[in-house]
């Protein structure tokens, strides 16, 4: 089975407190084959200071489009807001539409095939620098994309500001999964 997840990266995402929740997931997914994308920023966006805005960690006071679309052997396509989470189903008027139909199921995976690498980094695991005294078995995220023509490799959360990084690290250890 082939399973290829595409969401925001930590630069691309309005909502930093959402990606801290997705964060600590990573490293277990590809770990089991699990192919993940993150969108890259979109070069032409200029995120609006706080006060234009109403956007931080909890992204903008206005609504916005948060939808999910996800295909399954290319034969059923799903469309929605809907989260896989009990806030959900308990809380939140979410909703998404399944869609049994092969020719719109292929869409996404059409569109990932030609355009992931250039719009999106893929994440992958390579083994830690054993550079240290006591050497380690431990691997690292690396985001890799398509640059100009050229594969580029970053070895933190590309295009994001040292204040994001860490402020979607500290997020992600707060017990606050059953409220994104």
């Amino acid at each position: 089975m082939r399973v290829r997840i595409l969401t925001n990266s930590l630069a691309a995402t309005d909502v930093s407190v959402v990606h801290a929740g997705y964060l600590r997931y990573r490293e277990g997914l590809l770990k089991r084959g699990v192919e993940l994308y993150e969108f890259k920023p979109n070069p032409g966006y200029k995120r609006k200071k706080k006060k234009d805005s109403g956007s931080g960690l909890g992204g903008s006071s206005r609504a916005s489009l948060h939808a999910k679309v996800f295909g399954i052997d290319r034969k059923v396509l799903f469309v929605g807001s809907f989260n896989l989470s009990p806030r959900s189903v308990v809380l939140n008027t979410e909703m998404g539409i399944l869609y049994d139909s092969p020719e719109l199921a292929k869409i996404p995976g059409i569109d990932m095939d030609e355009k992931a690498d250039t719009e999106a980094y893929r994440l992958r695991l390579v083994p830690a620098s054993t550079d240290d005294f006591f050497g380690t078995d431990e691997e690292v995220l690396e985001w890799v994309t398509i640059e100009n023509g050229r594969e580029v490799v970053y070895t933190s959360e590309p295009k994001a500001s040292v204040w994001r990084i860490m402020g979607a690290s500290l997020l992600s250890i707060l017990p606050i999964e059953g409220y994104l």
